[in-house]
Order: C-alpha cells, then sequence, then structure tokens
C-alpha cells in the first residue's frame, strides 16, 4: 500500500510540476542554463516518476492486489 501511494502521488506531484512549468518543464537541465534560464529538473523528474509507476509492479495491477 505504502509503495502504492507513494507512486501515485510521486507521479501527480510531478505532473502538476510539469503542468505549472508548461514548456519549458520539457526542456533538459543543459538547455535551460544555456540559455540563463533558472534550471529545474521537471522532465527528468516526471521520466523517473513514470519509470516507477511501470517497474515494481504496474499500479493498476497494485491497486488490483492491495485496494478493495
Amino acid at each position: 500500500m505504502a509503495k502504492y501511494f507513494c507512486t501515485e502521488a510521486g507521479w501527480r506531484a510531478a505532473d502538476d510540476m510539469m503542468q505549472i512549468r508548461g514548456g519549458r518543464g520539457y526542456e533538459s537541465w543543459s538547455s535551460l542554463v544555456e540559455r540563463d534560464d533558472r534550471p529545474m529538473a521537471v522532465e527528468r523528474t516526471q521520466r523517473d516518476a513514470r519509470v516507477s509507476r511501470i517497474l515494481e509492479g504496474t499500479s493498476e495491477i497494485m491497486q488490483l492486489i492491495h485496494c478493495p
């Protein structure tokens, strides 16, 4: 249950952060530094959050097993 909760909460936080940053959220750290913009690791955070929903057992399967 804890893994499912943390995975989903992390994904929601990363998705919200991407929405707030808009198009700049899709830029890499180095691209933002080159443009003299404040770098934030949004694209990497969202990519890693997405992978964590898949690798250790998909969230859909964990929901079927652990959540009534």
